[in-house]
């Protein structure tokens, strides 16, 4: 891989090499400016039967638990990342979801009737499209 690189660098004219170093440093700078989109403001919503149960930053470490349809559900924040530890649903689906950390992502546990849906504070930024 090296050795092709160092091949084509050679071929390549300056111009082509001012090229490939603006479209490197573009492509990273929005790697790194996409990837930090969670901040401080990020919430969890935690519903349960279309209810709003728990409005809660993410940035604040805490356990939760809630009643769901049958039996309690155990949820974790921390480290900015929402996770359920313990499910009375059969196949602990919700549990094997994993961690959350972004607006948009949500983990839902059907048989509870639980969803935990992380959302931005910011305005408008919950939407994907708006029309007339």
């Amino acid at each position: 891989m090296k050795r092709i690189f160092l091949q084509i660098w050679h071929i390549a004219s300056p111009a082509d090499r001012v090229i490939i170093i603006a479209t490197f440093l573009l492509a990273s700078g929005s790697f790194f400016f996409f990837r930090s989109g969670n901040d401080d403001r990020t919430e969890v919503w935690i519903s349960v039967n279309n209810r709003l149960k728990y409005r809660v930053l993410l940035s604040q470490d805490r356990e939760l638990s809630v009643q769901g349809q049958l039996g309690a559900v155990h949820i974790r924040i921390q480290d900015k990342k929402v996770w359920v530890t313990k499910s009375s649903c059969p196949h602990k689906i919700c549990m094997r979801m994993g961690k959350i950390s972004k607006a948009g992502q949500m983990i839902v546990c059907v048989p509870n009737q639980v969803v935990i849906t992380l959302r931005s504070c910011h305005k408008n930024l919950n939407l994907d499209v708006i029309t007339r």
